[in-house]
């Protein structure tokens, strides 16, 4: 999904794209035969104790506890979720439709797909599993998640992961109420069709990034607003069934022996995930043996934790939006504003200071992503913006034109605007180095506020800030970031819109040649940077720690997710 991303990564991977009218079949325990990319997994056949990376369990494993120290979800409503951190939860207690492993597709609850030849339409033929008490899960209850997904009234804020279907952003847009118009159809329990609005060759990888569930009608009505809200209100599908909930501090998890692939994949019994918000006890805890992984190292333990240590570009861009609707709305929608502030920033400096595991970033697409040729997409296709170390000359210019059309005689006379983010350690710093840098050079007084992460969250779209700083799941392709900026998608909260930005991106998405896709995709970051409504600040990096007794402990890098699929403890 295009999610908020709380505390997590940076994304970086190549794409391969499908190719032909083929149909992809899962080779044994959930892996398939196809390329990285699309509906895809290892390539290779595992059998018992083996995975789709080729890892063996080690003899004598006693795989009983694993206890993990990570943040903890947002909210377990999987209609309402807009976290990273919820999502998972979601990989450890739902099978999805296909799921990510490694950053490779994975077939979970379908075992086969096929597309026609322009990638309009895609077919998931589902195998014989279960929830957790046993009741079938058909192809219904895919497309019933896509129908609460969609459908206005359940309010979902990731309803745009699911309009490239036929017909979906109308009918999320109410301009229908009928949903046989959107493209997805369960034609019998083990058949799910989906028609896409225009041709994606991404679609299986969207599909298991996007982590799509079964979700049983009844329940979900019977349950309301409750859906989520505990460990009793929940009808669990995935390799495991959370027991005990205690609300930011821990989650307790046990394996579901009625998960189609049990045998094979999630050895571990039972899984502790353990909040710890001071950096400090956390790297006691992880020292001392009390928990055996972490799944975010605080930057300041880096060295001293050593080899230990693993580090893993992550799937998420900071960004710091102005509030152009807000009470200084005026002085938020102003470019040269935004310029200023954006030019100020010495963000090369100040990362590597703060989290050397991250990058500047001073684009809005990755680094990462690739062109079929293998330059990248920022080489191919530059913009004219701030460099990474600023520029303090060209700020003080801009801030000069935006007094001047606002009727400012100096910065002095600026309100005093308000700085949000969520509650963690590193954001802190990031923030107040941010903060310094405008009133240093820019004398500009601006101030931090820092709040749980569902209250920052909440804040964020009711408007209740002058600039918010958090970070957001960049995708899988150069388009998905920006097309969560359109109208109607994940990011479009009142703060920043064009009608141009808009229509670039819709045309991109349409486009099946690479460099008119491209190049689309360039102009509508171009202009994004320009009006600074947005500025990007780092690309998110991941440093994690498994002791020596752990083995398979991984990080993906698309999608969330703890990935314990083939995790040894050996204690």
């Amino acid at each position: 999904m295009k999610k908020i991303v709380a505390m997590l990564l940076a994304l970086a991977m190549v794409m391969t794209l499908l190719a032909g009218c083929n149909t992809y079949t899962d080779d044994g325990g959930g892996k398939t035969t196809a390329a990285a990319g699309a509906g895809t997994g290892g390539g290779e056949t595992g059998g018992a104790g083996e995975s789709q990376g080729g890892e063996t369990a080690p003899a004598g494993a006693k795989d009983e506890e694993f206890t993990l120290l990570a943040n903890g979800p947002v909210t377990l409503n999987p209609i309402l979720s807009q976290s990273s951190n919820d999502g998972d939860v979601f990989y450890l207690i739902y099978t999805a439709l296909v799921r990510m492993y490694q950053d490779e597709v994975v077939f979970d609850a379908a075992e086969s797909v096929e597309h026609n030849e322009d990638y309009t339409e895609y077919t998931f033929h589902l195998r014989d599993c279960t929830f957790a008490d046993g009741k079938p899960i058909t192809a219904d209850m895919f497309e019933y998640t896509v129908y609460c997904m969609l459908t206005p009234s359940f309010g979902c804020g990731n309803a745009d992961v699911y309009f490239m279907l036929e017909g979906a952003e109308a009918y999320n847009n109410g301009e229908t109420d009928d949903w046989a118009t959107v493209g997805c159809e369960a034609t019998d329990e083990k058949t799910l069709v989906f028609k896409l609005a225009y041709p994606n060759a991404d679609f299986v990888t969207e599909m298991a990034a996007n982590f799509l569930i079964p979700l049983e009608q009844e329940l979900v009505e019977s349950l309301g607003e409750d859906l989520g809200s505990s460990v009793e209100n929940m009808h669990y599908s995935g390799p495991y069934v959370l027991t005990d909930w205690q609300l930011e501090s821990s989650l307790t998890f046990e394996k579901n022996d009625n998960y189609w692939d049990a045998a094979n994949t999630f050895p571990v019994k039972r899984v502790h995930a353990v909040q710890v918000s001071d950096a400090n006890t956390k790297v006691a805890m992880f020292e001392n043996g009390e928990a055996d992984a972490m799944f975010l190292v605080p930057a300041e333990y880096l060295e001293h934790l050593g080899d230990q240590v693993s580090e893993a570009p992550g799937n998420g861009i900071n960004l710091i939006w102005l509030n152009s609707q807000g009470a200084n709305g005026e002085l938020m929608a102003n470019s040269n504003f935004g310029l200023a502030l954006s030019y100020a920033i010495d963000r090369e400096s100040m990362m590597k200071a703060i989290n050397p595991t991250t990058e500047a970033a001073v684009r809005v697409v990755s680094s990462m992503f690739t062109r079929e040729d293998g330059t990248t997409y920022q080489d191919a296709y530059p913009v004219d913006y701030v460099g990474a170390n600023g520029d303090v000359e060209k700020a003080k210019e801009y801030l000069a034109a935006a007094l001047k059309e606002l009727g400012y005689s100096s910065a002095d006379e600026l309100p005093a605007l308000r700085y949000v983010t969520y509650e963690n350690a590193e954001q802190k710093l990031i923030g107040e180095a941010i903060i310094d840098q405008w009133k240093q050079n820019l004398g500009i007084n601006v101030t931090l506020e820092q709040y749980t992460i569902g209250t920052a969250i909440g804040m964020f779209y009711s408007g209740d800030f002058d600039l918010f700083d958090i970070g957001i799941d960049v995708g899988v392709t150069c388009l998905s970031a920006m097309d969560s900026f359109t109208a109607g998608g994940s990011f479009d909260n009142g703060c920043w819109h064009s009608d141009e930005f808009d229509a670039l991106i819709n045309q991109a998405k349409y486009a099946l040649d690479e460099e008119e896709r491209f190049g689309l995709a360039n102009q509508a970051e171009q202009l994004m940077l320009s009006e600074a409504g947005i500025l990007p600040v780092f690309f998110q990096g991941h440093a994690y720690a498994a002791h020596d007794y752990v083995e398979n402990f991984v990080i993906s890098v698309i999608g969330s997710g703890w990935q314990l699929n083939y995790l040894h403890v050996n204690k």
